[in-house]
């Protein structure tokens, strides 16, 4: 994240910086109470559509597609590329 995108986040309310209690070089940004409200809000909507969406699917093809994401998000765990 560049520091133009973290300073709107923390002029927004939803971040605040703070200086790293292990190294003194790094400014940590953390969430803030408004920050964690908006997320919530958030994935409360994200649940609200995908409710929406798998309502009308098979459940072979919900099992399907939980599988399909678990075989990649452990090929991104993994990471290939660092190799």
């Amino acid at each position: 994240m560049s520091n133009r995108q973290v300073a709107k986040l923390e002029n927004l309310g939803l971040i605040q910086r703070q200086p790293s209690t292990t190294d003194r070089r790094v400014t940590e940004a953390v969430v803030t109470a408004k920050g964690k409200s908006m997320t919530d809000r958030v994935d409360a909507a994200r649940e609200r559509i995908g409710i929406e969406i798998f309502k009308t699917w098979d459940p072979d093809d919900l099992d399907n597609l939980v599988r399909l994401m678990q075989k990649f998000a452990d090929a991104v765990k993994d990471d290939p590329v660092k190799g």
